[in-house]
Parts: structure tokens; C-alpha cells; sequence
């Protein structure tokens, strides 16, 4: 526990630079595209967690982040959704760079699914429609195939009604 409140308090004690929010520009959605542009990303302790990363993305796309490191994966996602800014580069959204944007405008327009926490203790099937309105009709084998889980499929024991968890490795 030690180690951990040093961390947090390293962290919080890195100076931030004081902004009048008035000043910047509020934004509900991304139009075009957010784009990372030789990125570079430290942790309070100055290691890279992120290096010179490029990449672009656009709107209406579901995207997956995959990378054989989980903390690079998760910084990436973390700062796409407005947590922690570059140390180098530059980010941008609709070419507008994202320190003349407001600190919590990244969040309208991109939601964190984390692989170890979208599940919930439940059955196969209500985690497909988590979020879906109670009286919603679909067609369960396209939302399968849409999800790409038709292989998943026949290895549940009790098929839509498994009972699944976080950390399930089905």
C-alpha cells in the first residue's frame, strides 16, 4: 500500500499547467477525425508508456485496441477518452489541437469498453443486450455474428443461457 500511495502521490504532485476553461472550445462530438501525431505518453515516474505513436481515427468506428503490453493499450485508450495529456507530439480532433479543448470534451466522444470489464456475472445472452432497452427485439444470431462470436457459440455448455464473469476465458 506504501508504494502505491507514493505513486499516487508522485502523480498528483506534477505541476498542471492553469487554464481558463471559459477560454477553450467545448465539443460534443468528433465531425472527422482524432489524430495522434508522434504521440509520446509518461507515467508520473517519466517512463514511456507510449512512444511516437501515429495513428487517426474516425467517427462511427468501433476500434480495438490491441497490444502485447496491457498498460500500452490501456494508455492509449486512456488518453483517446481525455486522461493525461503528451509529453511530445501532437493530438488533434478535427484539427483542432486538444489543449484549446476543454479537459472533459474527449469523453462525449469516445466510450472505454475494458476486455476485463464489459462482462458482467450473467448470462451469455444479456451481455450481448447489456444496455439495450428491456423491450427491444433482435434477431440473436446476427447480434452473434455482428459481435463475432459464431465460434463461441458451440462451445457454451447451456448455449444463450451460460452463466459468464469477468475473467471468463470463453
Amino acid at each position: 500500500v506504501e508504494a502505491a500511495v507514493e505513486e499516487l502521490d508522485r502523480f498528483l504532485s506534477i505541476p498542471v499547467e492553469e487554464v481558463d476553461l471559459d477560454e477553450l472550445e467545448e465539443i460534443q462530438r468528433v465531425n472527422n477525425k482524432a489524430e495522434l501525431d508522434h504521440v509520446t505518453v509518461q507515467d508520473s515516474r517519466g517512463r514511456k508508456l507510449l512512444e511516437n505513436v501515429s495513428a487517426e481515427f474516425t467517427p462511427q468506428r468501433l476500434i480495438g485496441v490491441v497490444s502485447s503490453q496491457k498498460l500500452q493499450a490501456n494508455s492509449l485508450a486512456e488518453l483517446l477518452i481525455g486522461f493525461g495529456r503528451p509529453v511530445s507530439g501532437r493530438m488533434l480532433v478535427d484539427d483542432r489541437v486538444v489543449t484549446d479543448l476543454r479537459p472533459d470534451a474527449r469523453a462525449h466522444c469516445a466510450h472505454w469498453v475494458s476486455p476485463d470489464g464489459a462482462i458482467v456475472p450473467a448470462s451469455f445472452q444479456d451481455n450481448l443486450l447489456a444496455g439495450a432497452p428491456p423491450d427491444s427485439r433482435y434477431d440473436m444470431d446476427k447480434v452473434i455474428k455482428a459481435a463475432g462470436l459464431s465460434d463461441v457459440m458451440p462451445q457454451l455448455p447451456e448455449g444463450m443461457a451460460t452463466i459468464i464473469t469477468p475473467g471468463d476465458d470463453r
